[in-house]
């Protein structure tokens, strides 16, 4: 799996989990993609984190920012690029927090 391959999964996990959720004001929301543009990613392995933009889509494209708060052993995978391994269960849902008021997301990935 290659860098956008990642992103996009990902963007598809999160859409999985928005639409599954009984609050109407996030189940009708999807990521449409990451924004992963050269110098759109800020990453700090040190403070555990990565940070970026995505388009969402809820009756029209907002911009949300994007926090993925990554463990020791993700941090350890996203050095090593080791992308498939860094997604989310299909099956888990308590990765993700959104805040559409904020227009915000955030994300653990825990590898």
């Amino acid at each position: 799996m290659n860098v956008p391959e990642f992103w996009s999964c990902l963007a598809a996990r999160v859409t999985g989990v928005l639409q599954s959720s009984p609050d109407n004001h996030i189940r009708f929301l999807a990521i449409d993609a990451f924004d992963i543009g050269t110098g759109n990613v800020t990453v700090s392995l040190e403070a555990r984190t990565v940070m970026l933009r995505a388009w969402v889509f809820g009756g029209r494209i907002s911009i949300y920012a994007v926090k993925l708060h990554l463990s020791d052993l993700a941090a350890e995978l996203w050095s090593k690029g080791d992308w498939r391994a860094l997604l989310p269960a299909a099956e888990a849902t308590d990765w993700l927090s959104i805040d559409v008021e904020a227009g915000s997301v955030e994300i653990q990935l825990s590898g």
